[in-house]
C-alpha cells in the first residue's frame, strides 16, 4: 500500500506576482477561488515544480531541466530574494 503524502503548507517569496505568501492546506480539501490573474495557476505551478524536483531526487536522477525560470522571479527582485518552500505530511525520504 502506498503511503498518503499530503501538502500541508506552501510558502512563496518573490515568485511571480507574490511578494510573500504562506498557504496552509486543509487536511482533506483546499479550494482556490479568485479572479483571473489572482495567482491560482501560479500556486499550482509552484507545487508542480517542487514535486517534480522531489520525484527526480527520489529516482536519483540529475535534474533534467529548469523547474523554475528567471522570469518567475518577481519583477525588481533577484535570485537571492526568491524562495519556494513546500511542506509535506511526511519527509520524502520516508515514502518507500
Amino acid at each position: 500500500m502506498r503511503p498518503q503524502i499530503k501538502i500541508s503548507e506552501l510558502q512563496l517569496t518573490n515568485f511571480r506576482l507574490f511578494e510573500q505568501v504562506t498557504i496552509n492546506f486543509d487536511e482533506n480539501l483546499t479550494v482556490f477561488i479568485g479572479n483571473n490573474g489572482a495567482g491560482k495557476t501560479t500556486v499550482l505551478e509552484a507545487i508542480a515544480g517542487c514535486l517534480q524536483y522531489i520525484k527526480e531526487q527520489i529516482q536519483d536522477q540529475r535534474p533534467k531541466g529548469e523547474f523554475f525560470k528567471d522570469t518567475d522571479i518577481k519583477i525588481g527582485k533577484n535570485i537571492h530574494d526568491f524562495n519556494i518552500a513546500l511542506a509535506l505530511s511526511k519527509p520524502y525520504r520516508d515514502w518507500e
